[in-house]
């Protein structure tokens, strides 16, 4: 029945080699396959035993003896063959001889995973080695280290406000401890005036020994900010970072003296710009716009126009306010979408009244090429309002009706003609008619070039 059949124990049986042939692979032995980054993991001595052998027949034979260089390699981009032991060239000489340890010998790897050590038998020809494909591997293990203290590290240049702050766990060798899993705390050299959020926290196995968290800085100071594992205190860390600079203009901190001021009587007025913790922003230059928020008209000595320069943020000066009746007042200061109000007392006695409601013009004389007057007056009550301005000759050179309102009211005039045509300097006299029943008001203004 088994006619045509050949036995596997025929005579056609693969010959069993009696010698070993040419060199065909590597073997590595490791007495221990597992490491963490940064440590010295040995690959020599009794610590690793590296053999070459041939196939003959489908047979693996161990070579009884061997000539040549071995060099040792790894997948491991980042790892590192230590000069104190072991330069992979010319590699490690066998000679007539088969298991081979490698001497005193350690490879470093600075990446966890699992990694190769690889074998090539490597020829040397014309000054150079020609690596054969005679080789072997092994697989090694790089766990992560187990945290040794913490490393904290800004992500940007600190300043007035939120800051993010890394927190790292790391190991002796200083590598990444993935897996930490235990509670930092934190804490400030000066504690009231930063805010740390959280202020602690418990690192779990998705933060991979990472945390990124946000300091709060109030004031410009020095700081040392700490990081203690609330279970070992030896597992700790500490950076120091000096602020010097406030934080983003937030709003305008306004001061009038007195607090009570008196209608038509000049008064100190200050404004200072400040950041959100109340720190002065001396960067801050403006121009902010300082006028009235309620009924009356304010005049800045240093800011004629209601346009405040800032210097090293602060603004001071004399100011005078004009108010319909005695009343409490709003002064309001914006720049940009920021707008800041204080609110004060105005009194009004009868002679301040009598000066206020007096006819005026600002600046008088004025230089028409350089800029405009304005023009006030007081009105008891919302009114029509028509002026008419003459030449001494009783010439009517310009004119302009409008509606005002309750208080003193104001009107620009650009020292020109109803015809654009710019007029001589000399003397004009400025006529008010209001439709409040009050007396007609008229007062001199003057052009001078």
């Amino acid at each position: 029945d088994n006619a045509g059949h050949k036995s596997p124990f025929s005579d056609e049986e693969r010959a069993i080699p009696t010698k070993p042939g040419a060199p065909t692979h590597i073997k590595l032995c490791l007495s221990w396959r597992e490491t963490t980054p940064g440590s010295e993991f040995p690959i020599a001595t009794d610590d690793m035993i590296i053999s070459v052998f041939s196939t003959v027949n489908g047979y693996e034979v161990k070579l009884d003896s061997f000539t040549g260089n071995v060099i040792l390699a790894t997948d491991d981009s980042t790892a590192e063959f230590l000069v104190k032991s072991y330069n992979q060239y010319p590699g490690i000489p066998f000679k007539d001889e088969n298991d081979k340890n490698a001497g005193d010998r350690f490879i470093k790897f600075w990446s966890t995973g699992t990694y190769k050590i690889e074998a090539f038998w490597a020829e040397y020809s014309s000054m150079t080695y020609q690596t054969a494909n005679v080789k072997g591997e092994i697989s090694v293990t790089v766990n992560p280290e187990t945290c040794d203290h913490f490393e904290l590290s800004f992500l940007n240049t600190p300043q007035i406000g939120d800051n993010p702050l890394e927190i790292r766990a790391l190991g002796t060798n200083g590598t990444t401890a993935y897996g930490y899993q235990g509670t930092a705390n934190f804490s400030s050299s000066i504690s009231s005036q930063t805010a740390f959020s959280p202020s602690s926290y418990k690192f779990s196995a998705v933060d991979f020994g990472v945390k990124i968290i946000t300091v709060t800085i109030k004031t410009p100071g020095t700081y040392t900010l700490s990081c203690r594992d609330s279970s070992n205190s030896s597992i700790s860390s500490s950076i120091q970072t000096t602020v010097s600079s406030s934080g983003a203009l937030d709003h305008f901190d306004i001061d009038v003296v007195p607090q009570t001021v008196s209608g038509g009587v000049k008064f100190s007025l200050t404004i200072t710009a400040k950041d959100k913790f109340g720190n002065t922003v001396s960067s801050f230059a403006g121009p902010a716009s300082v006028e009235m928020a309620s009924a009356g008209v304010l005049d800045l000595e240093n800011a004629p126009t209601g346009s405040a320069t800032f210097a090293n943020g602060i603004f001071t000066t004399s100011a005078i306010v004009s108010p319909p009746e005695a009343s409490t007042a709003t002064l309001k200061v914006a720049y940009s979408s920021i707008t800041s109000t204080r609110t004060f007392f105005v009194t009004l006695t009868s002679a301040e009244k009598s000066a206020v409601e007096k006819p005026m013009n600002i600046p008088n004389p004025f230089n028409p090429d350089k800029e405009s007057t304005e023009i006030r007056f007081f009105l008891e009550k919302d009114a029509s309002v028509k002026i008419s301005i003459y030449a001494l000759t009783g010439e009517l050179v310009w004119r302009k009706t409008f509606v005002g309102t309750k208080g003193v009211n104001k009107c620009l005039w650009n020292g020109k003609d109803t015809s654009g045509r710019m007029l001589l300097s000399g003397g004009y006299i400025v006529f008010i008619e209001k439709s409040d029943g009050t007396t007609p008001q008229k007062f001199k203004i003057c052009i001078l070039r």
